[in-house]
């Protein structure tokens, strides 16, 4: 990802890493800092989230902008939970990506879903395939407050699905979208 990445830049201050974003370590603050994806999905438990908060604050400078996406906990669509079900399919020059999903919730915390993709890859006359286990944590709004809150950011604005400008609604939109100010008050 990081090397498409580089080779698409064109700007020649733009600078890229390969880093967790939990203990993040730069010598430099950021004016802003941009977390889109599934980024935040990633942080299954609450001290990967105090960790992850704690490590962009760090990282920002005096009342730097935080974005961030997260799935909404209130729309996790159980229709497709506990199915084995087709999922992406790539078909580019010589190479072909197929996968079947399985997705189920966690025991211990039922807004960490365990996504199971089974890739099956052909590049040339080779075929492959790869399975893993991944933990996606899906969050209350009250929830990602709570973490703002604890780790001294300002609410700017919390929109709903694709920064449309439209606030976010918990029984609408799937996803949020905030824009946090890092503030300096203690």
């Amino acid at each position: 990802m990081v090397k498409r990445a580089k080779g698409k830049n064109k700007w020649e201050n733009v600078k890229f890493f390969v880093e967790d974003i939990r203990e993040l370590n730069f010598r430099e603050e950021f004016d802003a800092t941009i977390c889109l994806g599934v980024t935040i999905a990633h942080m299954v438990t609450d001290r990967d989230m105090d960790m992850f908060f704690a490590s962009i604050y760090n990282a920002l400078r005096s009342e730097g902008i935080f974005i961030f996406n997260a799935k909404n906990a209130k729309r996790i669509d159980e229709s497709l939970l506990n199915k084995l079900r087709p999922g992406e399919y790539v078909d580019v020059e010589d190479l072909r990506i197929m996968s079947l999903d399985f997705v189920s919730r966690d025991k211990e915390n039922p807004n960490v879903l365990i996504w199971e993709p089974i890739w099956f890859i052909k590049e040339g006359s080779t075929v492959d395939f790869i399975r893993r286990k991944i933990k996606l944590r899906w969050f209350y709004k009250d929830e990602i407050m709570s973490f703002i809150k604890k780790h001294n950011f300002r609410v700017i604005e919390v929109l709903g699905d694709s920064l449309t400008g439209d606030t976010f609604d918990e029984t609408i939109h799937s996803e949020m979208y905030f824009v946090l100010q890092k503030s300096n008050k203690v």
